[in-house]
């Protein structure tokens, strides 16, 4: 009976070595192969039954299918993580926005009443102003008055 290793079992199924061992892995499959796996040399091989019996579960249309969902699944799952990841952003984007917008609105009200308060002092003070002018103008007309003379 000829055997042959696990790497040249997997070039003649046109498969990887790694393929042959997961698929080893599985104890179903392991149990219905073990009677044609000997170790020779301290090299694991198969013997040609255990080939056949192999084919079913490593052919390469079947990988390369699981393969394709593997890797669409996979490339979906990635598509989803990167959109919640892009609405999450944007969402906090969007509060610092809104709140960095009420601040604004908060100094813009600030400056607006301090604008309403400065024009206020300066009214009160151009008032005040126009009344010491007037006292002042009335006290040195009554000096005339009295005195003939300017103060």
């Amino acid at each position: 009976m000829d055997y042959l290793n696990y790497y040249e079992v997997a070039k003649q199924l046109k498969v990887s070595h790694t393929t042959i061992y997961n698929r080893l892995k599985d104890e179903n499959i392991y149990e219905e192969l073990k009677p044609h796996i000997k170790k020779i040399k301290n090299v694991m091989c198969i013997d040609n039954q255990g080939i056949e019996l192999l084919k079913k579960y490593v052919t390469s249309k079947e990988i390369n299918n699981k393969k394709d969902v593997n890797f669409t699944e996979g490339m979906k799952n990635l598509q989803i993580n990167f959109i919640t990841n892009l609405q999450e952003q944007n969402k906090q984007l969007q509060n610092q926005i809104e709140e960095k917008d009420k601040q604004l609105n908060a100094k813009d009200e600030l400056l607006r009443n301090f604008q309403i308060l400065l024009k206020n002092e300066q009214e009160n003070i151009k008032l005040l102003k126009d009344s010491n002018d007037k006292k002042t103008t009335t006290i040195n007309s009554i000096w005339n008055k009295l005195f003939g003379k300017e103060k």
